[in-house]
C-alpha cells in the first residue's frame, strides 16, 4: 500500500482559515469597541443626571426657604460638580411673600461626550419643586 502525503493541500486550507478568522475577528472586535465606548459614554451622562438631579433638589430647597436668585445659583453650583466640558443654565421660580405656592429650579446641562463617536453630546433638563416655607 501506497501512502499518500496530502500535507500540501492541508497547509493552503490551514492559512486561508486563519486569514478568515483574521477577519472575523477585526469585525467582531470593532463592535465590541464600539459597544464598550457606547457604555462609556452611557455611564458618564447618567452620573451627570444624577448629580444634576442633586443640585436641582438642593437649588429648589434654597428657593423654597426664600433665598435670593444668586444663593440659590451658587446651591446648584456647589451640589452639582459639572464635568469637563459641559454648560449649565439656571431658571428660578422663587415663592411669593405671602404665598404657599411652589417654588421651581430647572437646569438645562449640556454633556459633552468624551469621544465623540456618538455625536457631539445630549442635553439633560432636570426640574425641582418644593412647597414654599419649608
Amino acid at each position: 500500500m501506497r501512502k499518500s502525503n496530502n500535507h500540501a493541500s492541508d497547509t493552503g486550507a490551514a492559512t486561508s482559515d486563519t486569514g478568515a478568522i483574521l477577519v472575523e475577528l477585526a469585525i467582531v472586535f470593532i463592535v465590541l469597541a464600539f459597544l464598550i465606548l457606547g457604555a462609556i459614554e452611557f455611564s458618564f451622562a447618567y452620573s451627570a443626571k444624577a448629580q444634576l438631579t442633586g443640585a436641582v433638589r438642593e437649588g429648589a430647597r434654597a428657593a423654597a426657604l426664600g433665598k435670593t436668585t444668586a444663593e440659590v445659583n451658587s446651591a446648584v453650583s456647589e451640589a452639582f460638580d459639572m464635568p469637563k466640558g459641559g454648560s449649565t443654565s439656571v431658571a428660578t421660580t422663587p415663592c411669593a411673600a405671602e404665598s404657599d405656592g411652589d417654588a421651581t429650579v430647572t437646569v438645562t446641562y449640556h454633556h459633552k461626550y468624551i469621544t465623540g463617536f456618538f455625536g457631539q453630546g445630549t442635553t439633560i433638563t432636570e426640574k425641582g419643586v418644593m412647597r414654599c416655607g419649608l
